[in-house]
């Protein structure tokens, strides 16, 4: 059984072909430019999309644990007391109110995934697993890639790599590419910023360089916290013999969904950066054999 909070199917971002992307709950950082706030937890949980709601009272009626209060003719949540029994998202008409996550067997999740076979075999694509981290959820994980690669099926990973080592090694191994998110070489930056340890990942870059997985990085240039970082980073990637590098730039499609589930977003310091500078970043990547993909 797994947590899943999304499956897009016919994605063509999160791999090579037309891929079935996977994303497992759950994420072990705190990335304050976090885009999916609402895959960070592990567990089920609630959301209210304000703009969404025409104040109809439905979702106030039904909630017999009181978490829903009306003011200025708009529900309000107690997310804290929420037992996200899901009735509210039942009654609610416009999807204003919504579950996120929901428990999957690995036959419901194939039963969707080999709906798109003749897509993966005419694009080269297959299943993409990502987040939150798949890695928060290894032995579902597993399964479902082992499953995939007994069928013939191609397989990705996404994931920030920051994950326990015997997880991943088992895992790598049902894995044909690796999309190993590249936030930051500075150990403290990335620490501070994300919580994670940057030699874990190293730790597991090295296992996944060792086994026959094609290895991509994802960089997130987030301006202000690692866009100094891009050559260094082609520079990296070059020396660990990795061909690709898709460069993500900083956006801020994911801030309403912070206060859909009850937080604040704290990263409205960040900028969008400057397409000139992408540019430079991608004719860099050219001079020096890698190919930066722009992607958004």
């Amino acid at each position: 059984m797994a947590v899943i909070f999304d499956i897009k199917r016919f994605s063509i971002h999160d791999g090579p072909g037309i891929r079935t992307t996977i994303f497992f709950k759950g994420c072990p950082l705190e990335c304050v430019w976090c885009a999916n706030p609402e895959g960070q937890s592990p567990y089920c949980q609630m959301a209210h999309f304000q703009r969404k709601c025409v104040g109809c009272g439905s979702c106030v009626s039904v909630c017999k644990e009181g978490c829903i209060s009306f003011n200025a003719d708009k529900p309000v949540f107690d997310f804290a007391s929420c037992t996200v029994c899901g009735k509210c998202a039942d009654v609610c008409m416009e999807y204003a109110v919504q579950v996120i996550g929901k428990e999957w067997t690995e036959s419901q999740i194939m039963e969707i995934i080999e709906k798109d076979r003749l897509y993966y075999k005419n694009s080269g694509g297959g299943v993409t697993v990502s987040g939150g981290d798949p890695l928060m959820q290894a032995p579902a994980v597993k399964e479902l890639l082992q499953t995939c690669k007994k069928k013939g099926i191609n397989t990705a990973l996404e994931t920030s790599g920051f994950g326990n080592a015997d997880n991943f090694s088992e895992i790598i191994g049902y894995v044909d590419y690796l999309l190993l998110d590249i936030k930051s070489l500075d150990e403290k930056k990335l620490k501070d910023a994300t919580k994670a340890d940057l030699n874990v990942i190293l730790g597991n870059l090295e296992a996944a360089l060792n086994s026959s997985t094609n290895v991509i990085f994802r960089y997130p240039y987030i301006p202000g916290f690692n866009d100094k970082e891009a050559y260094r980073i082609i520079d990296f990637a070059r020396e660990k013999n990795v061909k690709e590098v898709d460069l993500l730039p900083y956006h801020e499609l994911g801030v309403n969904k912070y206060a859909a589930i009850g937080r604040t977003y704290r990263g409205m310091h960040y900028k969008k950066p400057d397409n000139y500078l992408l540019k430079q970043i991608v004719d860099y990547g050219a001079v020096q054999g890698i190919q930066v993909v722009l992607e958004g």
